[in-house]
């Protein structure tokens, strides 16, 4: 990191732009500080918390993130879950939607990722999305459903 600046006497660098033996130089070097984004996490309200094998797609987890910046970014979610099913038989997918219209419905435009459940433990290891998320600033609602 190297930053040559060449100076003559009253020319384009010199800051009182006459050649007469004084060279001024007001200037310096500086360093751009880049603002780490702000994010955060809400849980909102889903309709229901009963399900059982045959269900078809449920919403099982809703969730906001708020962003003050478009530098945020998601790359994957971890998500942990309880229950009585046996979560390797009974479930068959995962996925997660950004819920644009915050209705609490998924809709099939709106799938960001599906994952999968590896082990009745009651943890879904990830969703891992298949391109970095962009986070908009403001905030952003996510459905996350199984398939009973």
């Amino acid at each position: 990191f190297c930053v040559q600046l060449t100076i003559e006497d009253g020319g384009d660098n010199d800051a009182d732009n006459q050649a007469n033996g004084v060279v001024k130089d007001p200037g310096g070097v500086a360093v751009q500080l880049i603002p780490v984004p702000v994010v955060g996490l809400a849980k909102t309200e889903t309709s229901g918390t009963a399900f059982n094998t045959g269900d078809g797609e449920q919403v099982v987890f809703a969730f906001s993130l708020s962003s003050d910046s478009t530098d945020a970014e998601v790359h994957e979610f971890t998500v942990s879950a309880s229950g009585e099913m046996d979560v390797t038989t009974d479930i068959d997918s995962v996925t997660l939607y950004r819920d644009d219209n915050k209705n609490g419905i998924p809709e099939a435009v709106e799938s960001v990722a599906i994952g999968s459940v590896d082990a009745d433990n009651g943890d879904l290891r990830r969703f891992v999305l298949p391109q970095a998320y962009q986070l908009p600033v403001g905030e952003t609602h996510f459905l996350i459903t199984y398939q009973f």
